[in-house]
């Protein structure tokens, strides 16, 4: 059902090219601090250490194997950690006792969570207004607001973050407080800037995808960004009528990932089918060579939700 929407690859960064934005931002600066998790049977780490290494960053494997409660026996739970930082205090603050060891699932954690969670992001960088928005009002409010935000008002293409967890065509993986959030899109821009230098193939094919039109989904559950579907397009959009030559239908990798529901998901592939699709309020057409061929009902204000990057 679902596509594998292809990430950069460069072997120096292996087994860890899937965080490669969050690499190279630590390299630079820019990042106090990035975790990175790789599977427990995987050895191949160790010249990965050394090659960030010449870059003044240091690295260290979590102290504690524990696994996170809130997921089964698989999946995340056969995954080591690493933690990246240029700080050998931070790193070995978090390397023994990392706060993020279950999701902030409501808008209303614990002053103790709140303070913990504040320090945390702090550390990987992420700007406090979206950080303070996420503990306030939550993944929902968040989300909500975004919609808001049509394709008319189009973004720089450095504010996507709609393909983290998908690929590695991000820039920082925090959800933005808004889309015109300013603090966010100075660290985006700066971290982009460091990829053109050091990865400029990388960072020429981050700028197209990042650049393309996309329609989102976001499931209905308590962490409905985390839970969403994209369907990222490969051509132009005018108004609210998309010409298109090709579609990905995308979802995230989170393993506490709430089912899409099958009716839906069936829907969405419909999208692979057209060369042109119309976005009213509450459906969307899908035609092919000027004829009408599917209508995807939206079930929801969460649904195909249009955005359109510069």
């Amino acid at each position: 059902m679902y596509d594998d929407l292809p990430s950069y690859f460069n072997q120096k960064y292996n087994p860890f090219c899937g965080s490669l934005p969050d690499i190279i931002a630590v390299i630079a600066g820019i990042k106090p601090l990035t975790r990175l998790s790789f599977s427990r049977n995987n050895k191949t780490h160790c010249e990965f250490v050394k090659f960030v290494g010449r870059y003044g960053v240091f690295a260290a494997e979590s102290q504690f194997g524990e696994k996170k409660k809130y997921l089964p026996d698989t999946g995340e739970n056969n995954l080591k950690h690493l933690y990246l930082s240029k700080s050998k205090r931070i790193l070995e603050k978090y390397r023994s006792g990392d706060p993020d060891l279950e999701p902030l699932e409501t808008g209303n954690p614990s002053k103790s969570k709140k303070i913990e969670f504040q320090k945390f992001a702090k550390d990987l960088g992420y700007p406090d207004c979206c950080v303070n928005n996420y503990l306030k009002n939550g993944q929902h409010k968040t989300v909500v607001s975004y919609k808001n935000f049509t394709h008319l008002n189009r973004a720089p293409f450095y504010m996507n973050n709609f393909l983290h967890s998908i690929s590695n065509f991000y820039l920082s993986f925090h959800l933005p407080c808004s889309l015109n959030c300013e603090k966010t899109k100075a660290y985006n821009k700066k971290i982009f800037g460091v990829i053109h230098k050091l990865e400029p193939e990388f960072a020429k094919q981050l700028k197209k995808t990042l650049a393309m039109p996309l329609m989102v989904w976001f499931n209905k559950s308590a962490l409905p960004f985390d839970d969403r579907v994209v369907a990222l397009f490969d051509g132009t959009l005018a108004g609210n009528v998309l010409r298109y030559s090709k579609c990905f239908i995308l979802r995230t990798n989170f393993p506490n990932n709430k089912e899409f529901p099958r009716a839906g998901a069936k829907n969405l592939s419909y999208l692979r089918t057209g060369d042109k699709l119309e976005n009213t309020k509450n459906e969307i057409h899908i035609y092919q060579g000027g004829k009408l061929t599917h209508v995807i009902k939206k079930q929801s204000e969460h649904e195909g939700i249009l955005f359109d990057f510069n």
